[in-house]
């Protein structure tokens, strides 16, 4: 098996397991959480719902990750045979961009949430118990759609990119640019007597996204610090039950967003920088395409398994039907 065939099968196995768990997770939140969850609750089964999104679009388009030099691209290969037409395809891959600016807001309300609830800040708080919650969870869905119109206008494919990539894709990947649509910037090119032409839509492209990721990093470990730090100071002013809730929520919201930290992040950040040096990944690069298929599968398990409602019922499911055979086994 070579490793394109390697990551198609592993996109179709992330994609089938995360159905799956963050199918079980939204039914763990509608029928087994603490009260005392309140409107998390909510915001917990709404990034379920959009995980399940991201990974039927991540096996559906199965994009490749590519770097070379000045140079990453998002690409979907074998559009030809595909059952839509190359800007359909285009279109679904600025959306599958976008999913990732949504992830970042996501990341972030949901620290700002813990932060308020820890806080009591029952002015913030009401906003996510009435219809003023929509407006929380249209936030995502801005991202999304500012970060696809991002690559869609300043990043997309173009003539020019198309002649400069053309040679590399065949012999790298063994792709034809006639069967393929792609997403990336192309920041600059070193011309034959070393000097630079310099692409400065691709330069704003990255530079816009650098913003959205690296507000969304500063806002998850401001609001992380300072919840955790108001744990510390109430510690022994709530009731051992709630204390024991609060910090099974943010434990798992911790390992919630270490998670796409590694997986989407860190990948990301990379692909980015090398880029803009002129470093050449290779493929390298087409380990993000790995990292992006794993998070969705991976990010329901800390829920499922920090919170002790959720566990509790997954334990009791795992185990009857053991328990049932060894009585009837015992009786016989």
């Amino acid at each position: 098996m070579n490793w394109p065939e390697f990551v198609s099968n592993l996109q179709i196995g992330c994609a089938i397991s995360s159905l799956i768990l963050n199918s079980i997770l939204i039914i763990l939140i509608i029928k087994k959480s603490p009260k005392k969850l309140g409107s998390y609750r909510y915001l917990m089964s709404y990034i379920a719902f959009f995980e399940m999104f991201f990974s039927i679009l991540d096996v559906f388009l199965s994009p490749t990750i590519f770097s070379h030099g000045s140079m990453y691209f998002v690409i979907i290969s074998g559009i030809k045979n595909g059952i839509f037409p190359k800007c359909i395809y285009f279109l679904l891959n600025c959306i599958w961009c976008g999913c990732i600016g949504s992830f970042m807001a996501f990341f972030a309300i949901q620290f700002i949430y813990r932060f308020c609830v820890v806080n009591d800040s029952k002015k913030i708080l009401k906003s996510f118990d009435d219809y003023r919650i929509v407006f929380w969870m249209l936030i995502p869905i801005l991202f999304g759609i500012l970060l696809g119109l991002i690559v869609c206008f300043l990043i997309g494919p173009n003539a020019e990119t198309d002649h400069a990539i053309s040679d590399l894709l065949l012999t790298s990947l063994d792709m034809k640019i006639d069967d393929i649509t792609y997403i990336g910037p192309r920041c600059f090119e070193r011309t034959a007597d070393n000097q630079f032409i310099i692409f400065y839509k691709a330069i704003i492209a990255i530079i816009i996204i650098f913003i959205i990721s690296t507000t969304s990093l500063i806002i998850v470990i401001f609001f992380g610090f300072k919840t955790f730090l108001k744990f510390r100071m109430s510690f022994e002013m709530i009731s051992k039950q709630e204390n024991n809730l609060q910090l099974q929520t943010f434990y798992a919201l911790v390992s919630q967003t270490l998670i796409p930290m590694i997986l989407m992040h860190f990948p990301c950040t990379i692909v980015l920088i090398s880029t803009l040096s002129d470093f050449d990944l290779g493929h390298f690069s087409s380990i993000a395409t790995v990292t992006f298929a794993l998070f969705p599968a991976l990010d329901p398990l800390p829920v499922m398994l920090i919170i002790k409602n959720y566990r509790g019922t997954l334990f009791n499911v795992v185990t009857t039907p053991v328990n049932i055979f060894v009585r009837r086994k015992t009786v016989i």
